[in-house]
């Protein structure tokens, strides 16, 4: 929240900015909804839910990088992986009771 209202209103010589935009958490919207008007935002986003569909071709790293940098917003941004490969689930760090590819 402190680094956007920097961003808005200027600091230490750095211009303001015309427009925010991206991602965040909770707090992060609520600064872009506070500073709508006078800076100009790409959406007033809420939380996201995703979830990934994968079977033995799928790239691990690839979806666990994906949730990751969707569960980081929040706790009200869940995260889920359905595979059909457990070695795919473990892999991407959901070790939980799946059947073998």
């Amino acid at each position: 929240m402190h680094a956007i209202a920097t961003m808005a209103n200027g600091l230490f010589g750095t211009p303001k900015v015309d427009i925010i935009v991206g991602p965040g958490n909770a707090y992060v919207a609520e600064a872009k909804r506070a500073l709508f008007g006078p800076v100009g935002i790409d959406v007033f986003a809420g939380p996201t839910e995703s979830a990934i569909i994968a079977d033995k071709h799928a790239d691990a790293m690839t979806i666990a990088v994906d949730l990751v940098s969707q569960a980081e917003h929040g706790i009200n941004s869940p995260v889920w992986l359905f595979t059909t490969c457990r070695e795919i689930g473990e892999e991407a760090g959901f070790p939980h009771e799946l059947q073998s590819c």
